[in-house]
């Protein structure tokens, strides 16, 4: 996932170093940390890949991004689920 400031700049890159295996249909959320100066009128562009990141597996998929009541990160647990 890339996110972008609302000049088009390029403000950070994320991605799952060894990859994830999606086997189920259905939704997730990928999140990250944004301090809240930045995270005004900002956009976000993901695209999935083979665990290889050498494949491209889906189109590009552009989001805004909920900002308005922004989630701390006290206020959750990390974690990847089957």
């Amino acid at each position: 996932m890339k996110v972008y400031s609302s000049d088009g700049s390029l403000l950070k890159t994320i991605s799952y170093p060894a990859g994830f295996q999606v086997n189920k249909t259905g939704g997730t959320h990928l999140l990250t940390n944004i301090p809240i100066t930045t995270a005004q009128n900002i956009t976000t562009e993901t695209v999935f890949t083979d665990l290889k990141k050498s494949n491209q597996l889906s189109n590009p998929i552009s989001t805004t991004p909920h900002t308005v009541d922004p989630i701390k990160s006290s206020e959750i647990t990390p974690s990847l689920t089957d």
